[in-house]
């Protein structure tokens, strides 16, 4: 060691002292990023540290991970690696030391995952059994599970306990290792529903070739968790070749559960053939739907984006069947809508609703109680599409100030309308109150 070092070590030391932790922590940076500097500059293999100096600056980067705040404790727990091996003893002492902060548990769980030893990993198995804090336990599972599948020995243990048999699951789920399909595909039946669900997300994520009429069983299961995950495991699954896969999902949309219900929305949207749009469509005609299930419902059908989708989502506005947040939500989506063929319906169904809502159609109608009209303005600026620039310019003659405000705003979007406006303000033969309306627009432009 240098003599700085030693003075360093001397410093760090004081301070241990007087219990300042971030001071200590500040000090261990700046001694061992001094030494990675000087390792580097040498360029050529780092020395093994003198067991005397790790000693030293292992013992006060244990009394930090004991005493110091969450930060403190959170930048310490990176150093520990720098020190080799030389942890792993202290550390798996603290682990057994039940009089300390869960916290300081927890953090040793996390360390203890950079050296996948047996002993370690023996500690985490042992962690994940029997620690009374579940914030620990949930740590264990995470880092073990990082370990890949050098850790799918020790996982039998806990699958064998009905105790821990779920953070197993949730272990092998990390690993995602063909070698814990056989074990998976037993446990999808599982006697406990969280288990079963855990296992069908697993297998669903690893997608054997067995995995699809099994996640098609698990639509039927009496439990919601497992009916979920079957749903969410399909929805990121090839499904082209499926014939029959949407007539399985179909009575799902009319699950007991609200959030099943909302999967197999996705489920189908994701799918995207005709027999969805067909399924889809039939769900958003019912005349009660609970709002996130509707709002599914016509996200999925945008998500399809082919004509008939975008029929059936017009259609379910014109009605009148959804709620006001509903309809209005799915003006906005339709106003990010990005399919070049389908920008132009979109817009000229929003612009005809537009004026009705004003009462400048052409053929008088009553509003619509769902729609508004700021709204569908910011859509059909959104869209783009010039085809209603025509329709856009004659409400400038409205006496609301907000709503001429949006008009400028999406009239903003467009290239060349300044002009046009100006050319129109300017012409005697145009109208008082669109003249007026001109005048304002040209000076909030």
């Amino acid at each position: 060691m240098q003599v700085d070092d030693v003075r360093s070590l001397a410093s760090i030391a004081a301070l241990r002292q007087h219990c300042q932790w971030s001071c200590v922590l500040q000090e261990i940076q700046a001694l061992l990023q001094a030494l990675t500097s000087v390792r580097s500059d040498r360029r050529k293999s780092p020395p093994t540290l003198p067991p005397a100096f790790v000693h030293q600056v292992l013992e006060s980067l244990l009394d930090v991970l004991v005493a110091g705040d969450f930060q403190t404790k959170w930048e310490a727990a990176k150093l520990f690696p720098t020190l080799g091996e030389a942890a792993i003893e202290p550390l798996l002492a603290l682990l057994d030391n039940d009089d300390l902060d869960p916290e300081v548990h927890w953090f040793v769980v996390r360390i203890l995952g950079h050296w996948p030893h047996p002993q370690t990993l023996q500690a985490l198995l042992s962690c994940i059994q029997t620690h009374p804090q579940e914030e620990v336990r949930s740590m264990a599972v995470q880092v073990l599970g990082s370990q890949g599948p050098s850790a799918l020995a020790l996982v039998e243990d806990l699958l064998q306990a009905p105790s821990t048999r779920l953070q197993g699951v949730n272990i092998l789920a990390q690993i995602r290792s063909p070698q814990s399909i056989p074990r998976l595909l037993t446990l999808a039946d599982d006697t406990d529903a969280p288990v079963r669900a855990s296992a069908i997300a697993a297998l669903a994520m690893l997608q054997p070739p067995a995995i699809l009429s099994r996640l098609v069983q698990a639509l039927e299961d009496p439990a919601v968790g497992v009916r979920r995950a079957a749903l969410v495991g399909l929805t990121f699954s090839n499904l082209t070749d499926q014939p029959t896969i949407v007539a399985q999902i179909q009575p799902r949309l009319w699950d007991v559960d609200i959030q099943v219900c909302c999967q197999a929305a996705i489920c189908l949207g994701r799918i995207g053939s005709p027999a969805a749009v067909t399924v889809l469509r039939s769900a958003l005609q019912s005349s009660v739907l609970p709002d996130p299930f509707a709002l599914e419902l016509v996200r999925s059908l945008i998500w399809i984006a082919t004509e008939p989708a975008l029929d059936a989502i017009l259609q379910a506005l014109d009605r009148g069947t959804l709620s006001a947040s509903v309809a209005q939500e799915t003006i906005t989506l339709l106003g990010r809508l990005e399919s070049p063929t389908l920008k132009p319906q979109v817009a000229q169904w929003l612009i005809e609703r537009l004026h009705q809502q004003e009462g400048t159609a052409p053929m008088a109608a009553p509003p619509h109680p769902r729609f508004d009209s700021q709204g569908m303005i910011s859509a059909l600026g959104q869209l783009q599409e010039p085809i209603v620039i025509d329709g856009l310019i004659p409400l400038l003659a409205q006496a609301d100030p907000k709503l001429r405000l949006h008009l400028v705003a999406a009239l903003r979007r467009f290239d060349g309308v300044y002009a046009r406006l100006q050319t129109l303000a300017s012409q005697p033969s145009s109208e008082a109150n669109l003249k007026q309306g001109l005048s304002i627009a040209l000076k909030e432009w």
